[in-house]
């Protein structure tokens, strides 16, 4: 099992609305970025942490792998600039009735995060720009605890 946290701040409302993640293919010079490559990684029954407005707003739990998938029309104006090919990897995502602001707990967060993409900055917990990032094990256990502590 693989841990991973998505940033949808633009397309939360429809991926998480509709159980799925979206990215293009490739970037808008047609390059490989490497988070739109690890949508390739997902698999069946893998972690996903939902990011949007500076706090984790849901889990989920892959469906799918990762699959050939024109960009969805309801983005509409978001992400005007993605390629319209792209991968999509269906989700069964949890919303959280308490959303976890990264920044509320940096302290705990910090020594946990990678050396490189990581997806927020060690200095203020503010989220990277970037789509998807792998987490470990220990990040995704601490996320989870927080989630747990948010609902007591």
């Amino acid at each position: 099992m693989n841990y991973w946290w998505v940033n949808q701040k633009q397309t939360h409302r429809h991926e998480i609305g509709d159980g799925y993640m979206w990215s293009p293919k490739l970037q808008q010079d047609g390059h490989k970025h490497f988070s739109y490559e690890y949508m390739k990684h997902i698999q069946q029954g893998d972690i996903i942490f939902s990011y949007a407005n500076a706090a984790i707003i849901a889990v989920g739990v892959a469906r799918t792998h990762c699959y050939s998938f024109p960009k969805p029309l309801e983005f509409g104006s978001a992400g005007i600039n993605w390629s319209d090919e792209g991968w999509k990897v269906d989700v069964n995502y949890h919303k959280l009735n308490q959303p976890v602001r990264t920044m509320d707990h940096i302290d705990e967060l910090r020594h946990l995060l990678p050396d490189t993409k990581s997806p927020i900055r060690p200095e203020n917990g503010q989220g990277n720009q970037a789509y998807l990032f792998q987490i470990d094990k220990p990040m995704a256990l601490t996320l989870a605890h927080l989630i747990d502590m948010q609902t007591v």
